[in-house]
């Protein structure tokens, strides 16, 4: 594929900002690789969203390292700091759409380019076109030394997203244990 499959070390984590332009959103998400389970057969992400009022962590329990495309297995959220809840996995698309992504068609490299962003200087980052299942054209701007799915810029018509920080030594920010899905009062 198009995304190259590095193994991406535990403490791992990008940061993106995303404009999500059918809903007019602005806003920060924070991706990081904050445990392992299994003997590596799990991975736990954790997705921070900054700038939507109150920030909202989700973590989720995923097969497989976090660069393959693995199955989600548990969704967590919390919100502020209210008590985190497990979600049913059907909310999945409601949370996070951005992440939610089509299955992609006919992905070609159109070329490479430089590219700045707030994260630092990515020359000669890939740039590959393609169309998602809804016939939506997408670009993916993809460079080595972004740290997780090498991925720099995307655009896909709904959202575009750009690097703006990396580093090493995240850890979870869900500390207590999770409580079943309830609407909050």
């Amino acid at each position: 594929g198009t995304t190259p499959n590095k193994d991406i070390k535990l403490g791992t984590w990008v940061e993106y900002a995303v404009t999500d332009g059918q809903e007019k959103k602005s806003y920060k998400m924070k991706i990081a690789f904050v445990g392992r389970e299994g003997g590596g057969k799990f991975s736990w992400l954790e997705i921070t969203l900054a700038g939507l009022g109150r920030t909202v962590y989700l973590k989720l329990y995923m097969e497989g390292n976090p660069g393959a495309a693995g199955q989600v297995k548990r969704l967590i959220m919390q919100i502020g700091s209210m008590q985190p809840m497990e979600m049913p996995l059907i909310k999945m698309n409601d949370v996070l759409p951005v992440l939610m992504q089509k299955p992609i068609l006919s992905p070609k490299v159109v070329g490479n380019v430089d590219l700045r962003t707030p994260a630092g200087l990515f020359p000669g980052t890939m740039h590959v076109r393609a169309v998602n299942a809804d016939g939506q054209l997408m670009n993916f701007y993809h460079h080595k030394q972004a740290m997780m799915w090498s991925l720099v810029k995307l655009q896909d018509g709904r959202f575009e997203m750009e690097l703006i920080g990396q580093g090493l030594g995240a850890v979870s920010r869900i500390r207590q244990t999770p409580v079943p899905f309830h609407m909050p009062k």
